[in-house]
């Protein structure tokens, strides 16, 4: 702990300073208070590693005197304001790590630093409008993260030409689109495998032109303002993982067929887009799956049996569609299923002997922790007394949650998957990835 002491100045011919969190093994430095003036006095310097500390202050006009640095790791600390101007004279950068602080300022400045690979600058408060010349020097970047910051504009859509080597992409949670950008027409792209543009504003048609990112796989697309037909070349994209569409103006439609092909599909979220029409009883040849979210949508008929066959399900989420009938007994087969909703629906029946165990049928059976449906008031329409959330026709906001598992991806686990929160603030809604 305590603040980095001036002395290190001395250093002259250090090379790399790493006193940031290790996560393997981890050590936990806690340096607080500012950066040192006399670390520019470390001309030496490649490789500077300070994140996860409580670094204050800001990034001092010094840092112009380190023009050997390769890589800069500020993540996780208090830094605030902006960066000097002096910081993008240093071109030798290939890596930049200032995510998870308080910095404003124009992210376009960047586009001198030629060499860089890695822009790691999520979590902060910059604030630009970006045009299709944002960072066209940049022929070696490779990762871009600017997620949950303030930028606006459309997407630079050279990022993905064919000749970009560009393979993560993630921008959710910023203001594009608020001026009716659309997304742009999409180049032929095989390298980009990464594309997060959650929590936007893109408005108008989600083009066709999407299948020509076939190396895609991970596809976030929700909370935005997309409208017109979902489009039926995204079936092309065969190496998808992951598509969320959730929470879109998409025109009403069926399930959508072309989802056959995507055989690879682990996550999907069809959440709140309109879809009608029966659950297709081939549902279990996407045998991969993970997490299927059709909530709020206007499905109808029974709950195909063939779900039964999704084994690997964990999350199940059906709740607030016109699905009618019993719930399959084969669905209390699937052993890894950790949550599934089927509140605001018209399913009918008794779901002990399929969901509960214990002397009085008041415990979730196997692995499920959350199970909710209609077994609330004087005449529940389903009988299940281990159900966490009994919800029934007269409270209509009995479970008005937003339960979407997108999550925010972050470099620090390679952009992979390690948890599923379906509630902000409910801990009872978090689940671990194993």
């Amino acid at each position: 702990g305590g603040d980095i002491p001036s002395e290190v100045g001395l250093l002259t011919d250090l090379q790399f300073l790493n006193l940031g969190y290790n996560i393997a093994p981890p050590v936990y430095n806690g340096l607080v208070g500012e950066l040192p003036d006399t670390l520019g006095d470390l001309t030496s310097l490649i490789d500077i590693r300070l994140g996860r500390n409580s670094i204050t202050g800001t990034i001092g006009s010094w840092i112009s005197k380190l023009t050997n640095l390769d890589l800069l790791r500020l993540s996780n600390n208090q830094v605030s304001k902006s960066i000097p101007d002096s910081f993008f004279e240093l071109t030798n950068l290939t890596a930049v790590f200032l995510d998870d602080n308080m910095l404003t300022g124009q992210v376009s400045l960047f586009s001198s630093l030629v060499k860089l690979e890695g822009l790691f600058l999520e979590d902060n408060m910059f604030e630009e409008t970006l045009d299709d010349s944002f960072l066209e020097d940049l022929s070696n970047l490779l990762v871009l993260d600017m997620s949950n910051n303030k930028l606006d504009g459309s997407l630079p859509v050279h990022l993905l030409d064919n000749g970009s080597n560009v393979f993560t992409i993630d921008l959710h949670d910023n203001l594009f689109g608020q001026g009716g950008e659309s997304l742009p027409d999409f180049p032929n792209n095989t390298n980009l495998h990464f594309l997060a543009l959650h929590n936007n504003s893109f408005g108008g048609m989600l083009p066709q032109s999407i299948s020509n990112l076939s190396g895609l796989v991970h596809l976030d697309l929700s909370d935005n303002n997309l409208s017109g037909d979902i489009p039926t070349e995204l079936g092309l994209l065969s190496k998808l993982d992951y598509l969320f569409l959730a929470n879109n103006n998409f025109d009403q439609g069926p399930f959508p067929e072309w989802l056959r092909n995507l055989t690879e599909i682990s996550e999907l979220s069809l959440k709140d887009t309109q879809r009608v029409g029966k659950i297709p009883d081939w549902i279990d040849e996407l045998g991969d799956l993970l997490l299927l979210d059709l909530d709020q949508n206007g499905f109808t008929g029974k709950i195909p049996e063939s779900m039964g066959n999704l084994t690997k399900l964990r999350f199940l989420l059906l709740n607030r569609n016109e699905l009618t009938g019993s719930v399959p007994t084969g669905l209390g087969e699937i052993s890894n299923l950790l949550l599934f909703t089927i509140d605001d629906n018209d399913l009918t029946g008794d779901v002990a002997d399929t969901f509960c165990e214990g002397e009085n049928g008041n415990n979730l059976a196997g692995a499920l922790d959350i199970l909710y449906s209609d077994c609330g008031g004087d005449q529940p329409q389903i009988l299940c007394p281990c159900c966490n959330l009994c919800c029934n026709d007269e409270n209509t906001i009995c479970n008005d949650n937003e339960l979407l598992a997108n999550f925010d991806p972050i470099w620090e686990v390679m952009y992979s998957r390690q948890y599923w929160f379906f509630h902000d603030t409910d801990p009872t809604l978090a689940f671990i990835s194993n």
